[in-house]
């Protein structure tokens, strides 16, 4: 990604990611323009209006919400002290532009968040999807990005874009390593056997523990003549409700009756 349309001789304060993507990010910027790179977003116990709001919205998109009460008052604490502390930095350089990767949860969030309330422009970088390009976007990544939502423009651009190779570029594309290493769950029954289906919506993420837990009682429960399929169904909802924060966890039967 070149730099056009970046602001030159800007003030870039970026929440230092990764080496390598600091890397990437910096040469996106250009070398004309000035970078700070904070490791920890400043705190601060100012109070603006939006501090909860904007410290829940980046709890509820965090990837760990399923502790104790203690340490998920502790985690919206700390993300309200830096929403406050961003957005006083950022009051303070109205001229500067925030720069974070990714920036949908957690610390990196509220940092973004601080800035745009106080007034100060945004830069969000993430990987593109065609390989050895990266998205630098105002609004967001994903579904936050600033992408427009009709077709028009984009045939707009593909009549004067040039034409590449795009069997070439497909074979350039490679699978991102997972995060997480994948669990060998050894020989799995046929399914014709009864079987619990869980889906979580939560952008692929594993099911809360509440859900766990409502499973693993179905589990224990089908092996009981004496409870039907509808106590199990109680008891997959009863998990559901508690999932915290409204989290979406999809629930249901899939095979035969128990």
């Amino acid at each position: 990604m070149g730099t056009t349309g970046l602001t030159q001789n800007a003030q870039f304060i970026c929440l230092d990611p990764r080496k390598t993507k600091r890397a990437r990010i910096a040469t996106a910027l250009g070398s004309g323009n000035a970078i700070r790179w904070i490791r920890f977003v400043p705190l601060s116990i100012c109070g603006w209006p939006e501090a909860d709001k904007r410290a829940a919205d980046a709890w509820a998109m965090s990837k760990e919400r399923d502790h104790g009460p203690i340490r998920r008052w502790a985690a919206r604490k700390l993300l309200w002290l830096q929403y406050c502390g961003a957005r006083a930095m950022f009051a303070s350089r109205p001229d500067a532009i925030a720069v974070c990767w990714n920036g949908l949860s957690g610390s990196r969030r509220v940092f973004m968040d601080g800035a745009r309330d106080a007034g100060a422009r945004t830069l969000y970088f993430e990987l593109a999807p065609l390989p050895g390009r990266l998205t630098a976007d105002p609004c967001g990544v994903n579904y936050a990005s600033g992408l427009p939502r009709d077709i028009a423009p984009y045939r707009a651009w593909l009549r004067d874009a040039p034409t590449p190779d795009w069997r070439a570029v497909g074979r350039e594309i490679q699978q991102r390593r997972p995060a997480n290493a994948r669990v060998d769950v050894g020989n799995m029954p046929p399914l014709t056997v009864p079987f619990f289906f869980c889906c979580s919506a939560n952008t692929g993420r594993q099911p809360t523990k509440a859900v766990r837990r409502g499973i693993s009682n179905g589990r224990a429960l089908r092996h009981r003549p004496d409870y039907g399929r509808k106590t199990i169904a109680k008891r997959l909802a009863s998990a559901h409700q508690r999932t915290p924060y409204g989290q979406r966890e999809l629930c249901s039967f899939a095979g035969r009756r128990w």
